[in-house]
């Protein structure tokens, strides 16, 4: 009977310990969580169409041989530059090497038929009929004769333009088929691109368009809105619009990716806040405020400016956006206290106490002893 007694009285006292401690912690105080805060500044934001794309040089050329061959000689390769008429490889074709040769020997033929003719002619032993005949053969065989020294004239590629070869797509020794060379201009490149058409009344001819390498930053140049596309395309709803892009100092290339910034509006004097001030709850941007905490009731007494600071939530509407700042519509005005550190875990009303951002302390130079110090 005693052990349930006791046994009785544990629980008792334990159920009892355990609702005590919930109370106590019920009325704990929050803690008062440190914070850095910036008064609402004014500034200047701008709106930018941003776009991507790959950089193609203006002038381009595929290199495909007028004479099929056999590859026998290479002449360059990738990275060389190049003049118009460089020689860039050298084919064999024998069908076209002996073509050549019987036109050279039809013509040699065909000259020394016309030249008795012409003498027979002037002599009157032959009619005027037969003297054009002569002339006429020598005509046609000095005509294939021409075309087949260019067949094989044709035989030794060429570059069509000054560039650098960016593509070899011949070995020796291969017969050559389709295109063998690719002769890019790397000075004069541009950016086409796809905007869509509900942003084509943002854009103008000679808009400066900041052009940005997408992996190296410092390739970056300004480039210039050539000429906008004249039509629509009805199954991307977009029009290709091209960029002109300065050549500094090889820093961008022919088919790199990069990134193009495309001025289009700016607001001038209105309230910015930089975006870690910015806070989202269900898609909803808001910041917290600092305030102060409510006034205690009649029986207490305290003065106003002994009330501890608290964050109080203000929703916002935000305008345009940057990298690092956020344009405020609505929700604050210009004397208001914003946190910008330390808002992650804040809560309306949160207790908390501003700091002010620490500074890195300026290093002093160390100060030499003087001679009679150290002696």
């Amino acid at each position: 009977m005693n052990f349930f007694l006791l046994m009785f009285s544990f629980f008792a006292l334990h159920g009892c310990g355990e609702k005590e401690g919930q109370r106590h912690n019920g009325n704990q105080k929050q803690e008062t969580l440190l914070v850095e805060a910036i008064t609402v500044p004014t500034g200047n934001i701008a709106k930018h169409l941003d776009l991507t794309g790959t950089l193609e040089s203006v002038h381009q050329a595929n290199v495909i041989p007028q004479t099929s061959g056999t590859v026998m000689e290479l002449y360059v390769r990738e990275g060389d530059r190049v003049a118009v008429e460089t020689p860039l490889a050298k084919l064999y074709n024998p069908t076209v090497n002996s073509a050549a040769e019987r036109a050279t020997i039809e013509l040699n033929r065909a000259k020394r038929e016309r030249n008795k003719a012409s003498q027979l002619y002037e002599q009157g032993a032959i009619s005027k009929r037969e003297y054009q005949e002569s002339n006429t053969a020598f005509k046609t065989a000095k005509s294939s004769y021409q075309e087949a020294q260019k067949s094989k004239a044709n035989t030794l590629v060429r570059s069509p333009i000054d560039g650098v070869v960016s593509a070899v797509d011949i070995r020796l020794g291969e017969q050559s088929t389709g295109r063998a060379f690719q002769i890019v201009d790397p000075e004069k490149l541009r950016l086409v691109v796809s905007v869509p058409e509900k942003e084509l009344h943002q854009l103008k001819v000679n808009q400066p368009v900041t052009i940005t390498g997408a992996y190296a930053e410092s390739g970056t140049t300004q480039g210039r809105l050539e000429r906008i596309g004249p039509v629509v395309d009805s199954q991307t709803g977009s029009v290709k619009v091209f960029i002109d892009v300065p050549q500094v100092a090889e820093q961008l290339l022919p088919g790199q990716f990069v990134r193009a910034k495309i001025k289009v509006d700016e607001h001038q004097d209105i309230m910015l806040l930089p975006k870690n001030a910015i806070v989202y709850q269900d898609g909803q941007p808001f910041v917290f405020v600092v305030g102060k905490a409510k006034e205690p009731s009649e029986d207490e007494e305290s003065n106003q400016e002994d009330l501890p600071q608290v964050a109080v939530q203000k929703s916002i509407t935000i305008g345009y956006t940057n990298q690092k700042e956020v344009e405020i519509l609505e929700g604050l005005a210009l004397e208001d206290l914003v946190v910008t550190s330390g808002n992650t875990h804040l809560r309306d009303e949160s207790p908390i106490r501003v700091v002010e951002k620490q500074q890195k302390p300026a290093e002093t130079p160390t100060q030499q002893p003087s001679d009679e110090e150290a002696n």
